[in-house]
């Protein structure tokens, strides 16, 4: 059985920010950092990172839930001072979670269908995936729902969120999705062979890697360019593997 938890490493340097607590004596809460450094996913992280020796500042147990089946839990995002995660049992229902990164008090929860999609937070929502479909904004400071959209896939990887637009992958039914980031309507939904990775986003422009078997032993893979506003295709680069990362801008 997999069991996860979680460590907060502090040791940042920013500026002044509104915490839970209120309290802004400790800047490195101040930080913020996701899966691909930032909502866009350009996987450049600013500042000048850790200044101190890294060390366990708390972990969590109780969170996961008790099953016979393995848990798992998404990559964490952390953001004014307050952690983000998923835990759950494979297959089984997952729940979001928000956590005082000082006193590692649970400010809320949100529970939904099984969760891997690690959260992306941009201005005063947290946006994630689930594996049944479903798509999910809820509000940073109370964990309710501001909106949710069905895809005809599973949510797997993380969204990226960039000019109030929000962007993620769908398996199985092979879409990149572009909505709304305050509504949630469908902006544009672009069709990729196989799988993908993240995107990522830099100014007007979304990066989406991906892959597809061929014949069961060989593999095709694409790096594709596409308008941010629009899904129109730009550019694209074959080659002999897939791409099972995602691509970072800086």
């Amino acid at each position: 059985m997999v069991v996860a938890v979680i460590v907060l490493l502090l040791g940042f340097v920013a500026s002044g920010c509104a915490l839970p607590t209120g309290d802004v004596t400790d800047p490195s809460l101040c930080a913020s950092g996701m899966f691909g450094a930032d909502p866009r996913h350009s996987g450049s992280h600013e500042g000048p990172g850790i200044r101190e020796e890294a060390r366990v500042k708390w972990s969590l147990r109780d969170a996961f839930p008790k099953s016979t089946m393995p848990n798992s839990t998404s990559p964490a995002a952390f953001s004014g001072g307050v952690v983000y995660f998923a835990t759950g049992t494979i297959g089984e229902e997952g729940t979001m979670h928000a956590v005082d990164a000082r006193t590692a008090r649970e400010l809320w929860s949100f529970p939904r269908a099984s969760l891997q999609s690690g959260p992306a937070v941009a201005g005063e929502l947290v946006y994630f995936g689930g594996l049944d479909g479903s798509f999910h904004a809820v509000r940073k400071d109370s964990g309710e729902e501001a909106w949710s959209f069905r895809a005809a896939g599973t949510v797997r990887t993380s969204p990226a969120v960039s000019g109030g637009i929000v962007y993620f992958t769908s398996g199985r039914d092979g879409y990149l999705y572009a909505l709304d980031a305050v509504s949630g309507k469908q902006v544009w939904k672009y069709r990729y062979q196989g799988s993908a990775a993240a995107p990522a986003v830099d100014g007007d422009t979304v990066y989406l890697g991906t892959g597809r078997q061929v014949f069961d032993t060989a593999s095709r893979g694409e790096l594709v360019a596409l308008d941010a506003r629009t899904g129109r295709r730009k550019w694209q680069v074959a080659r002999e593997r897939e791409f099972v990362t995602a691509p970072a801008v800086a």
